[in-house]
């Protein structure tokens, strides 16, 4: 039966192997949240050593990915978890962070270093600029006591943001967003500037991946009209946790010249069956456009699935 646990070592190993050797992946998304989930009851030393290992294993699996590899971290990867001073960091995760310097140049990880987050150009793409950015989303995180003292813009992260998106608007280049916690977990004041920069910029960003819920799914950014228009998608992947059900990666495709994404595939395994036979098979558990039978991967067609779960149970517990 599965249950809520986090995964051994061995079962992201595998995760890895088969990310290496099967789907060979052109760049690499890490969202965070490695360390246990038993929250308080676990060290700062152990949130460092367990981040520091998880870093260690996927530079070792990818040795040619280094600069191809593009992070975020979570809140349990922080100590005390959710917390971040705008101050001095956090330094369960300062810790760690000095094994991320091969995925950033020195620029990006001062910047890195002192606010945890940082934009980096996707190299293999040599046509145009596309920029990868990294948010660090303690520093909208409604658990974090910190943002009570920032108000504003608490880290400084939304001016960035908006900076890294008009040098790149400038530019004629696109952007992918990488995040951790859901705006819906995000303060309020916060989420409403994020969406309204969504909005701004819909037209260069091309994807906006989450983590944090370890559950498949998605959420549309819209417009503040009154028809509240989707103009994005946030797309959540499930976790090597069983928190979500079984452990799982996500793989997109996107056109080479649009970076549009053109197919969403989710990989698992059924952790019963891995465990009676003692090895893992992976499997594409959700083929997004086929089993939800979706034209494209459109803001407005994501609105359209949704609309259909709502008056569809069967399609409502597929997706569930």
């Amino acid at each position: 039966m599965v249950g809520p646990c986090d995964p051994p070592k061995i079962t992201f190993e595998a995760a890895l192997n088969f990310s290496r050797d099967t789907i060979k992946p052109d760049i690499i998304i890490w969202t965070g949240d490695n360390s246990p989930h038993d929250a308080y009851q676990t060290s700062e030393e152990e949130v460092t050593t367990t981040l520091n290992v998880t870093t260690e294993m996927i530079q070792e699996a990818f040795p040619d990915k280094l600069h191809s590899t593009f992070a975020t971290f979570g809140n349990h990867d922080a100590y005390p978890n959710n917390e971040w001073n705008f101050e001095t960091g956090n330094k369960a995760v300062k810790d760690a962070m000095l094994r991320w310097l091969p995925w950033m140049n020195d620029i990006e990880f001062e910047k890195f270093m002192k606010t945890g987050y940082y934009s980096h150009k996707v190299e293999i793409i040599k046509e145009k600029l596309v920029k990868v950015i990294s948010i660090n989303t303690l520093s909208c995180d409604s658990l974090n006591k910190f943002t009570f003292a920032q108000l504003e813009d608490p880290n400084g992260q939304l001016d960035f943001l908006v900076k890294e998106l008009k040098d790149i608007e400038k530019n004629n280049g696109l952007a992918i967003l990488i995040s951790h916690i859901i705006p819906q977990e995000c303060s309020h004041p916060w989420a409403v500037r994020f969406r309204a920069v969504l909005e701004r910029y819909q037209h260069i960003i091309r994807l906006n991946l989450f983590g944090h819920t370890h559950t498949d799914e998605f959420r549309l950014s819209r417009a503040q009209d009154k028809a509240e228009t989707p103009v994005g998608v946030m797309t959540v992947c499930g976790g090597i946790t069983t928190w979500g059900g079984n452990p799982s990666l996500c793989v997109y495709d996107v056109d080479a010249e649009t970076l549009l994404p053109v197919a969403r595939y989710t990989y698992s395994f059924d952790l019963d069956a891995a465990n009676e036979k003692g090895e893992i098979e992976w499997v594409v558990f959700t083929d997004w456009l086929k089993d939800y039978n979706m034209v494209d991967l459109s803001p407005k067609s994501y609105l359209d699935l949704a609309n259909r779960i709502k008056a569809n149970a069967t399609l409502a517990q597929t997706y569930r």
